[in-house]
């Protein structure tokens, strides 16, 4: 009995940076021309040559795309953006920075992190007066 083929990973990609630089020549097909195709795009290459599993790129929208991560919808069954896409079934994962929330989680399975991106704040340079609101708390 022969094993059934892998199916294809499709893979859901804005031209969003850092996960995806659409600057590369024939984007988004990846290819060795391309020397930084973005580390969202680099991590599943990665994946999937080891797996040794093909994959596909799936254009969402066109290189000027602001990325569309998708919300749950009014009626509280269906997402609309990237997630819809994955509900859907026309893509399998997409090319995204997600955290794992308890309402994404009733809908979707999350992996394990791959790497982490710690948050910074820029602020403006306090003032007196802001010093002055921040110790008002205290009193």
């Amino acid at each position: 009995m022969n094993p059934s083929p892998v199916p294809e990973l499709r893979v859901g990609v804005y031209g969003s940076v850092p996960e995806v630089y659409p600057n590369c020549f024939r984007f988004p097909e990846v290819h060795a021309g391309c020397s930084y195709p973005g580390w969202c795009i680099e991590v599943v290459s990665m994946l999937t040559q080891f797996l040794n599993i093909t994959w596909t790129l799936v254009l969402l929208g066109n290189r000027t795309d602001k990325a569309d991560w998708g919300v749950l919808k009014e009626d509280n069954t269906t997402w609309n953006g990237a997630l819809g896409n994955i509900q859907r079934g026309e893509v399998d994962t997409v090319c995204l920075m997600y955290q794992s929330t308890s309402i994404r989680s009733q809908f979707f399975d999350f992996s394990t992190s791959m790497t982490t991106a710690r948050s910074i704040f820029i602020t403006r340079e306090p003032t007196e007066e802001f010093g002055e609101y921040v110790f008002r708390t205290f009193e």
